[in-house]
């Protein structure tokens, strides 16, 4: 936490504060799965835990968008598009309805020329977003996926 520090003491608070957020969230889920006995009990909670993290940076970025100039708005849309594709077609407690943009408004503003293919840093976040290669994710994601799915099978055979 204090590694990831940046120049700002109040996105510093914020972030502080979010940690203490999804710890309390992966505790809840944790008190959900404990009857389980087996390794899910540690990695469904830190799963859903990170999901609903992801939500909310998503969330995030909705409402930056919301806000934002018709270029920044596009911008901000392109990266829910690329890195939060599920917060555009899910409903949240900011919005009852879906948040992706209709086609019109999306040929609107490339149009208007808000599609500018240029370095573009979001007023969402102060840090940048990190992504991580398809191929290596999801071998990791099935892999962990494969090792649940084998730890009640092993634990009968005892």
């Amino acid at each position: 936490m204090w590694l990831t520090a940046t120049p700002w003491p109040e996105v510093n608070a914020v972030e502080r504060v979010h940690f203490v957020e999804y710890g309390v969230i992966a505790y809840l889920f944790y008190r959900a799965w404990n009857q389980a006995g087996d390794l899910s009990i540690v990695l469904l909670p830190l799963l859903a835990s990170l999901m609903v993290g992801t939500l909310d940076e998503g969330v995030w970025h909705v409402r930056r968008c919301n806000v934002a100039e018709p270029a920044e708005a596009w911008r901000e849309n392109l990266i829910l598009e690329r890195y939060f594709a599920p917060v555009l077609d899910t409903p949240t407690y900011a919005s009852r309805q879906a948040n992706r943009w209709p086609p019109g408004q999306r040929a609107d503003l490339e149009r208007r020329g808000g599609a500018v293919t240029m370095d573009f840093t979001s007023a969402a976040e102060p840090y940048p977003i990190v992504a991580w290669p398809k191929g290596p994710f999801w071998m990791m994601a099935l892999l962990l996926a494969a090792l649940l799915a084998a730890v009640p099978a092993i634990r009968s055979s005892r």
